[in-house]
């Protein structure tokens, strides 16, 4: 049982790093964007602003462009759904933390954590589907994958909170 926890120590610190690591990188990017997008719109009357969206591995990226409203609205729909992303990530840095400290999995904290990442992943589906039709495409065809999946993680964060119970009347009983 020790050499199992040792394990699970060695194998969330290394997890803890590479969501670190992303985390910058979409920290980056989202303010990058950010940034991008607030002087874009103080220069929206002259309608001559920068504006076209690149999403990749390294974030989200803008470069030389026409300005529309619509446009806008695509930038503010592909803000929030980096900010999601933001949280989901961080929600996940949090448990991996918490594990790499030698915490239990089972732990309330952990529980809580899951529940949040559901609720994200679900509400990705939300916010892949906004682009698209703030943008004029249908952009509804992505949203199943993740609201099955927040389902499923729902279910999981359940299960680890029955886990967790367990844990806590085990350490109580001893």
């Amino acid at each position: 049982m020790d050499q199992r926890l040792n394990w699970i120590k060695k194998s969330s610190g290394v997890m803890y790093l590479l969501t670190w690591l992303v985390e910058l990188v979409l920290v980056y990017g989202f303010f990058t964007a950010a940034v991008s997008l607030f002087l874009a719109l103080a220069r929206m009357p002259e309608w001559e602003s920068a504006l076209v969206v690149t999403l990749g591995l390294e974030g989200i990226g803008w470069s030389p462009g026409s300005m529309s409203p619509a446009l806008v609205a695509l930038a503010v729909a592909i803000l929030v759904d980096g900010a999601v992303r933001l949280l989901l990530f961080g929600s996940a840095l949090l448990i991996f933390r918490n594990l790499s400290d030698g915490g239990s999995p089972f732990s309330p904290t952990n529980t809580a954590h899951l529940h949040r990442i559901a609720l994200l992943v679900a509400l990705t589906a939300c916010t892949d589907g906004l682009p698209g039709l703030l943008s004029g495409w249908s952009g509804l065809e992505g949203i199943a994958a993740p609201l099955l999946m927040g389902a499923a993680l729902y279910g999981l964060a359940e299960i680890f909170a029955y886990g967790s119970l367990l844990q806590q009347q085990a350490d109580e009983t001893l």
